[in-house]
């Protein structure tokens, strides 16, 4: 799975249903820590089946700091490199899923 592919570990939920949640996990880019401090982020997937063999997959992030990021100088780097992690991992998906449709 992609997210897993990127050292995300998937948080056991009661709630299944096609939505899974990551484990909060340390954010490690340098500069992002020297404006924030410590930060953790988590990922949030849910998977909703389409007619025919398609799915919409929707992905949210959680950041969390001790420090308030909202008018720190930061914060325009986190939402950057944010959106920068997403296009990966939707790049990471569509290859998953191209893959398992080839091999059938």
């Amino acid at each position: 799975m992609a997210l897993e592919n990127d050292n995300w570990e998937i948080e056991l939920s009661r709630e299944a249903g096609g939505r899974l949640t990551t484990r909060w996990k340390a954010i490690h880019n340098l500069l992002f820590r020297l404006f924030s401090g410590k930060a953790y982020g988590r990922c949030f997937v849910a998977a909703q089946p389409l007619s025919g063999n398609r799915v919409e997959v929707t992905f949210q992030a959680g950041l969390a700091t001790r420090r308030d990021i909202e008018h720190n100088p930061g914060k325009g780097f986190a939402e950057r490199s944010y959106l920068s992690a997403a296009r990966v991992w939707q790049r990471d998906v569509r290859e998953l899923v191209a893959g398992r449709l080839s091999s059938r």
